[in-house]
């Protein structure tokens, strides 16, 4: 919550695009677990690129922000998928 907030002062549960990557980075190298199984993957800008296009995040107003909401949603999955995956090998 904290790092979304850095990015949306007026808490309209909206980021702008342009902002995405960096909240991403900020994400990652906070305490939070939501990339603990490719935290290395993260810190490169193509593979945190490509990351992003596959998670498929839905955007909004003219395709210029995302919701905090579909954004946690679909990071709260890649988590829990990551450990499920880990767990199966």
């Amino acid at each position: 919550m904290q790092v979304w907030k850095k990015y949306d002062n007026d808490a309209s549960y909206y980021i702008k695009w342009s902002d995405f990557d960096d909240f991403i980075v900020d994400l990652n190298d906070s305490d939070a677990d939501f990339f603990k199984y490719n935290k290395q993957e993260m810190e490169h800008y193509y593979l945190r690129e490509n990351w992003v296009k596959n998670m498929e995040f839905p955007m909004h107003n003219d395709l210029q922000y995302f919701n905090f909401y579909d954004v946690l949603t679909l990071m709260c999955r890649h988590a829990c998928e990551s450990q499920f995956y880990i767990d199966q090998v």
